[in-house]
């Protein structure tokens, strides 16, 4: 996850193997964290339960991610932190 709006905390940009999309993170207690002071940098790994909502109007379909939770965070290698963790408990 990355690119964070910060007009919109709850906006950001998840990349997947075969694709970036924007999304909207409905996880409270992660954004809680961020707003914390939570450090994320480009090459942290996040494992997320994605809700995919699909929208067909006039014969054309949009689909919408959602983050409905972050299940898992790796820090990036060379992080002084770098070690395996679910979101702590709030």
């Amino acid at each position: 996850m990355s690119a964070i709006d910060f007009d919109n905390p709850a906006r950001w940009r998840v990349k997947t193997s075969d694709e970036t999309r924007t999304v909207t993170v409905e996880d409270q207690k992660f954004l809680g964290h961020v707003a914390q002071g939570l450090a994320i940098s480009q090459q942290d790994i996040f494992w997320l339960k994605i809700r995919s909502d699909a929208t067909t109007k006039n014969g054309s379909t949009r689909t919408k991610w959602t983050v409905v939770s972050v299940e898992r965070h790796r820090r990036a290698a060379g992080d002084n932190e770098s070690q395996e963790h679910s979101p702590p408990s709030a």
